[in-house]
């Protein structure tokens, strides 16, 4: 079920974001013992409790946990899919504290946790083509609660307007097999292209075609790709250097303290020398988060 909740520390522009309530439901045919259950998603998602502990579980008995999923920063992340691990030991008579074992399931997430319905633009800096050998499908029948004017039963056009504040278009083609993907920044383009490429298939699926298939006809975009490599490892460079320097303001910081406590102390306490505008200047100096 989908919610909104207060995001607490969250960091993604707006005051409210919505969150989504997962239940997950462990059953056991034998007895097991010190179970552990485990919940991965990908960041900036976070967890409001991702570990889980059933010190004994009887057999054929059912235990249920429930988390909230919530965004936390205003990135987006790579794919809206979690993953549950469950570790546990199943004793045995040659080996009483049991054998351990793992098993794992994976449950995707509604697109309306990171992104609202959004005003669809017809231009944009970057554009991906998605070809098919299939029909084209409403938009509507893809992404249902995403359509812009409620009295349109089959939108051609679609707006994605992400948390953090980014833009991205869907495209259908009436005439043609053909679907296009455009925002102004090019990372943006991959999670609504990765949720459309998986609903198509789940679409054709269900209608029991199973020779659908998606292709891009046009030129790789390495130019872009290699770009926000580059930027991506200048960042890490810089956070780096912002670490370093927070690291050296923090001993200057605390050793300025420390000989102003033992002024303070003194009973006849000597003049600050100017400690109090070196203590200020260190701390104003400090690198802060955007």
């Amino acid at each position: 079920m989908l919610c909104l909740q207060q995001a607490t520390d969250a960091d993604v522009g707006i005051d409210r974001v919505p969150s989504i309530t997962v239940k997950v439901t462990l059953q056991n045919r034998v007895v097991l013992q010190k179970a552990r259950l485990s919940v991965y998603v990908q960041p900036p998602l976070v967890l409001t409790c991702d570990h889980f502990t059933f010190d004994f579980m009887a057999p054929e008995m059912t235990s249920t946990v429930t988390f909230s999923v919530y965004l936390k920063r205003s990135y987006m992340p790579s794919k809206l899919e979690g993953n549950a691990v469950v570790s546990y030991s199943r004793p045995t008579d040659r080996n009483p504290d049991g054998i351990p074992r793992v098993i794992q399931c994976k449950f995707r997430l509604p697109l309306k946790l990171v992104c609202l319905p959004g005003q669809p633009s017809k231009t944009a800096n970057h554009k991906l083509t998605i070809d098919t050998n299939k029909s084209p499908v409403s938009l509507l029948s893809l992404f249902p609660g995403f359509a812009g004017q409620p009295d349109d039963d089959q939108p051609t056009v679609m707006g994605f307007h992400f948390l953090g504040g980014s833009r991205v278009t869907l495209l259908a083609s009436r005439t043609s097999q053909r679907y296009r993907i455009q925002s102004e920044q090019f990372e943006d383009l991959w999670l609504i292209t990765n949720e459309l490429i998986i609903r198509l298939q789940e679409y054709f699926e269900k209608q029991g075609i199973k020779d659908f298939s998606c292709s891009f006809s046009g030129s790789m975009p390495l130019q872009e790709y290699f770009e926000l490599i580059d930027h991506h490892f200048e960042l890490r460079i810089n956070g780096e250097k912002l670490e370093e320097l927070l690291s050296e303001r923090a001993v200057q910081f605390r050793a300025i303290q420390r000989r102003l406590l033992t002024r303070f102390k003194d009973k006849t306490p000597a003049p600050l020398q100017h400690l109090d505008t070196l203590l200020d200047g260190t701390y104003k100096q400090a690198p802060t988060e955007n």
